[in-house]
């Protein structure tokens, strides 16, 4: 490659710290003339982590506000995060159980209507999903371990259907048998989306 044709020959000194750098090295930039910000990448960086710190509050209300303003964006730009960071994503949520157990009970009080018409839903679920032979006793002393698990280590414990109730390809009963006791933070990761020998899954 000729010196001509190399996109890192063209050069420029960075106006904060002065030194010269390959011009891929700063920020694009429409309005200038050579379409490169005055400041390279790293200063650049550097002044918006300190900005940050200096101007925190102000930062955090104004990201506050776009995302009541822009629920949908705000949405989708959540999804397609997850989608791309599955991994942190995980990380994430098992870092801040508590701040999204505030979170989803600020959100349950401000859409009570939801959570009822839910719980109905899920209620109207399970009795459809109970066959006749099921053992109650069973089910009511899974149940019950679960909540003496939670009680006795502070994790939030869920009593999970294996095989969900409602999915778009199959669903599952309402029986002893099909129960699993999961701390919170894993059931909400699985979702109704995946279970044991559901089709297309893995095979060891």
């Amino acid at each position: 490659m000729t010196k001509a044709n190399d996109p890192f020959a063209a050069e420029k000194a960075c106006s904060k710290c002065g030194t010269v750098k390959a011009m891929q090295l700063f920020p694009k930039a429409a309005n200038r003339v050579d379409g490169h910000a005055a400041q390279c990448k790293m200063c650049a960086a550097e002044w918006a982590a300190q900005n940050y710190i200096r101007n925190t509050k102000k930062i955090l209300s104004q990201n506050l506000a776009w995302a009541e303003a822009h629920p949908e964006a705000r949405r989708r730009i959540g999804r397609e995060w997850r989608k791309d960071n599955p991994e942190a994503a995980k990380a994430w949520v098992a870092e801040n159980v508590e701040k999204l157990a505030v979170i989803r009970a600020r959100w349950n009080k401000k859409h009570a209507h939801k959570v009822a018409a839910f719980s109905s839903r899920r209620r109207a679920s399970r009795v459809q999903a109970t066959p006749a032979w099921a053992n109650r006793d069973a089910i009511s002393r899974i149940y019950a371990t679960a909540a003496e698990m939670t009680m006795q280590t502070g994790v939030q414990y869920h009593v999970d259907h294996v095989i969900p109730l409602r999915s778009k390809l199959v669903c599952g009963l309402h029986v002893e048998t099909n129960f699993q006791i999961l701390p919170a933070t894993e059931n909400a990761k699985k979702g109704n989306r995946h279970w044991p020998d559901m089709p297309g899954a893995p095979h060891e």
